[in-house]
């Protein structure tokens, strides 16, 4: 029987498809490009670690004041009582604390009493101004009472107005009101005017008056009669001097929208004269004011520099129902409550 011829090997299979291969090229460059996108970042990271490990730490600035009373805010913790190169962690560190709680918020000359922010608590240290002035100013009633630290500065205010003008007729109409007192006075005027609100005598509760910090000024006239006290002609040197003597005019012209009170040119509210010079040169009513206080954490402070002296002032919020307040070791500070939300410090720097 013949044998069967054997088939010729077989040749390797070789695809000559030109999509297959174009497919493949594109595979391969994928994962090229994959890989050297991880190499840049790789790079990039490390740049980055290098440049913030050798960079220098830009120090805080400093702000500046004028001889002139002109305010600025500093950037850094330098006038919170720590050096100008030192961290505002490392600051804080240096800096002894105070606890207040929430009963505190309503202590203090900087109390903030408006539409917003009641006051009832009975104001500490009231005398009457009959018992405690001097023979320059005159007083409605012996029933008009003040706070007693606050009379020795009415005092002075009141003989320098004197001295300068030769005056001796202003009597100081009113000043601390309960909050019962208050509340006949405001219904008596929604009385007389027919509406449900008034923008001439506050709300019972909400009234600067309940502090025992402000006075309300009136003349005697030659013919016994009392005029409106408009701190106008001479009578205007008590009005633009007030701030000396920490008094400020506390709803002042142009600013009844944000106070909500026309403005009362016979209306005094004392913060102490340091305070009371800051408002008066930045050009703020009290709202405003210490709207911008509250923008100054202890890291950055509020400066100022005038004629009552140097100081530093920040703000700590109260956050839950106390507060461990930031105050300087080695100088003199005064910590007041804002009646809204937290505690100012003022720090004399001279």
């Amino acid at each position: 029987m013949p044998q069967r011829k054997a088939p010729p090997p077989r040749r390797p299979y070789v695809r000559h498809d030109a999509a297959w291969r174009r497919k493949r090229r594109r595979q391969q460059n994928a994962v090229t490009l994959a890989i050297l996108a991880l190499i840049l970042l790789v790079l990039g990271f490390l740049i980055f670690l290098i440049t913030r490990l050798f960079s220098k730490p830009k120090e805080p600035s400093s702000g500046n004041t004028s001889s002139s009373g002109a305010v600025s805010a500093s950037a850094g913790p330098s006038s919170a009582g720590a050096s100008g190169d030192e961290e505002p962690s490392s600051a804080l560190a240096d800096m002894g604390r105070v606890a207040r709680t929430r009963s505190d918020l309503s202590s203090g000359d900087l109390i903030l009493v408006n539409f917003d922010n009641s006051y009832e608590v009975e104001p500490p240290g009231l005398v009457s101004i009959a018992g405690a002035k001097t023979s320059d100013y005159g007083v409605k009633n012996s029933e008009i009472q003040l706070r007693d630290y606050v009379i020795p500065y009415l005092n002075e205010m009141m003989a320098d107005f004197r001295a300068a003008t030769g005056i001796g007729n202003v009597v100081i109409l009113s000043s601390y009101r309960s909050v019962e007192y208050q509340r006949g006075l405001y219904e008596k005027e929604l009385a007389r005017t027919g509406k449900d609100y008034s923008d001439e005598v506050t709300k019972p509760g909400y009234s600067e008056h309940h502090t025992g910090l402000t006075i309300d000024l009136a003349y005697i006239a030659s013919d016994g009669s009392w005029p409106f006290y408009d701190g106008q002609g001479d009578y205007g040197w008590i009005n633009e001097n007030s701030w000396k003597y920490g008094f400020i005019v506390r709803y002042p012209e142009n600013k009844s929208d944000v106070t909500k009170i026309i403005h009362e040119p016979w209306h005094f509210r004392f913060l102490g004269p340091a305070h009371a010079e800051m408002v008066q040169k930045s050009g703020l009513c009290y709202e405003e004011y210490m709207e911008m206080l509250k923008k100054h954490p202890v890291t950055d402070p509020y400066t100022f520099s005038g004629d009552s002296g140097s100081y530093t002032v920040y703000y700590v919020p109260l956050i839950g129902d106390s507060a461990e307040v930031p105050v300087p070791k080695d100088k003199t500070y005064t910590i007041s409550g804002s009646n809204e939300g937290g505690f100012i410090v003022t720090v004399t720097e001279n």
